[in-house]
Formats: structure tokens, C-alpha cells, sequence
């Protein structure tokens, strides 16, 4: 084989691995609740709890706003859209992750049901700045 078809080889293996990890990363949509989380938002409706709603933009390497403030038990929602390539909005704490791309935003929804500072960040890999990609939200 010679040394150009073993490079061409090579390059079609790396792109075709490229494509699969980036479908892998924006299939990773959470589009069913967790069961914790239907039983808070089944709690929720019971208990009046007040609704907070939130627009997020995710940018490399960013997100704005990147810190939001609710009060414990407070129902959040949160709505997602990214102005650049595909992000996404992780809770750990929460259960919940929101993947947004630019033809399509993403909505979660959990139950603020712990005080404390929470930070989100980005679960799809976007750039070398990937890793500074973080908010706050202040649960009090």
C-alpha cells in the first residue's frame, strides 16, 4: 500500500470517528425526566410552588446571563439557545441537562429543592475554552 492511500486511509478513519463523536455529543439531549424530578414537579403543582423562568444564551465560552437566583422549592425552567456551535446547560445536583443548537433551543425544568450556589456548565465539547464554560445558580 503506498504512502499516500495509507494518509487518505487515515484521514477518512479520523473523519468518519469526528462526525461519530460530534453526533454522539448533540444526541445527548435529556428529553425524559428523571423520576425525581416528575415527582417534584407532581409535588410542585400540589404545592403552588412559584414559577421562575429563565432565557439563557451559550456562546464560546460562555453563557448570559451566567448566574441566576430562585428561592428553595421554586419551579424552574430554563430555556436554552446558543448563538455560535452546539452547548449545553448542565445541572448535576438537579439531574438535568439542556442541549441546545442553532436550529434548535432546549427547555428543562427541575424543583430548586436545595439551598446552596450550584454551578452548570457545557457537556458538549466546543473549543479550547470548553472548560471555562460555567455559570452559578444561587438557590436561597
Amino acid at each position: 500500500m503506498t504512502s499516500k492511500k495509507r494518509t487518505a486511509i487515515s484521514l477518512f478513519t479520523i473523519l468518519v470517528l469526528t462526525l461519530f463523536l460530534l453526533a454522539a455529543c448533540t444526541s445527548q439531549q435529556t428529553t425524559s425526566l428523571s423520576e425525581n424530578t416528575k415527582s417534584m414537579l407532581q409535588n410542585s403543582e400540589q404545592n403552588n410552588n412559584i414559577l421562575k423562568e429563565f432565557f439563557v444564551e451559550a456562546f464560546q465560552f460562555g453563557y448570559s446571563p451566567s448566574e441566576l437566583h430562585v428561592t428553595e422549592g421554586d419551579r424552574v425552567v430554563i430555556h436554552l439557545a446558543t448563538r455560535d456551535v452546539p452547548h449545553s446547560l448542565n445541572f448535576r445536583e438537579f439531574e438535568i441537562n439542556i442541549p441546545a443548537t442553532a436550529e434548535k433551543n432546549g427547555t428543562g425544568e427541575f424543583i430548586a429543592n436545595k439551598k446552596g450556589r450550584f454551578t452548570w456548565n457545557c457537556r458538549i465539547p466546543c473549543g479550547f475554552g470548553h472548560s471555562d464554560m460555567h455559570g452559578i445558580l444561587v438557590v436561597e
